[in-house]
């Protein structure tokens, strides 16, 4: 049986040609749920450290909310 190592190993040498034939294909390479909530905290961190950041109230909150919900629904089709 192979170490765990080797099996971790594997599976990013597995990942990394995905993500080349991804990209030869003209393709982003896909982002895990993991990989994707980072990227999202990273985004957030950056913006509240920029000069000049006021968080939002909770109605700009709500309204932006609202308007993500919108955004979503048009791109599914399930906009009433």
């Amino acid at each position: 049986m192979a170490s765990p190592g080797a099996l971790n190993a594997l599976l990013e040498a597995l990942k990394a040609e995905q993500e080349k034939r991804a990209r030869m294909r003209g393709q982003a390479p896909r982002m895990s749920r993991e990989e994707f909530y980072r990227w999202l905290d990273q985004m957030h961190e950056r913006r509240t450290q920029a000069p000049g950041y006021i968080a939002p109230s909770p109605e700009k909150r709500a309204a932006m909310m609202r308007d993500l919900d919108c955004y979503f629904a048009r791109k599914t089709g399930t906009l009433s």
